[in-house]
């Protein structure tokens, strides 16, 4: 569907694009009250766009580690659904971002096509992505989007966190230094 939408649309004039809670992804989050099933591959997110195998330990980082949303596993039905979306191109949804065709304005502000959810872009190794690139790109774009690719160059970043009595976390939106908690 965003092939075509990407497609259909490229060159005309204004257009607005609206999808809220797409998943676009074959791997599902691990929930809370989900039990850990030793026939299940598990994926946790590494914090870089990326999904690394997860090795069970104990019941605990099983459950903490669902708590922190950094779980997934792999949905079969769904891979084949994201075999059929094809979204293998990073520069797809970095050329819907810079099209202005995909703006609203708002008083002169540039407002982007509206995307919300969860993407998977399984890119090759030759398309590898930098992973400044997709925080300074994506994320400022679309924050309400997560996006896990199957290649990234990492980079060396740091993230504030507020830890929770009950182990979970929050990460702290543009922290400014003046600010003190």
């Amino acid at each position: 569907m965003f092939n075509r939408f990407y497609e259909l649309r490229k060159g005309q004039e204004k257009n607005r694009l609206t999808l809220t809670d797409i998943n676009w992804c074959p791997f599902v989050q691990v929930v809370d009250g989900d039990i850990y099933d030793k026939n299940i591959k598990y994926y946790q997110d590494n914090g870089h766009y990326g999904l690394n195998e997860y090795s069970y330990v104990n019941d605990t980082q099983f459950k903490a580690a669902i708590v922190r949303g950094e779980l997934y596993y792999k949905d079969e039905t769904l891979a084949q659904k994201a075999k059929d979306i094809n979204l293998t191109s990073y520069n797809k949804i970095k050329n819907l971002i810079n099209d202005t065709a995909h703006f609203t304005s708002f008083d002169n502000d540039k407002v982007h096509a509206e995307l919300s959810g969860i993407i998977y872009i399984d890119n090759t190794d030759e398309d590898k992505v930098d992973e400044y690139e997709l925080s300074n790109v994506i994320t400022q774009a679309y924050p309400q989007l997560k996006v896990f690719m199957s290649n990234v160059k990492e980079a060396y970043s740091a993230q504030f966190v507020v830890l929770n009595d009950d182990g979970s976390y929050n990460y702290v939106p543009d922290i400014n230094g003046d600010d003190t908690y």
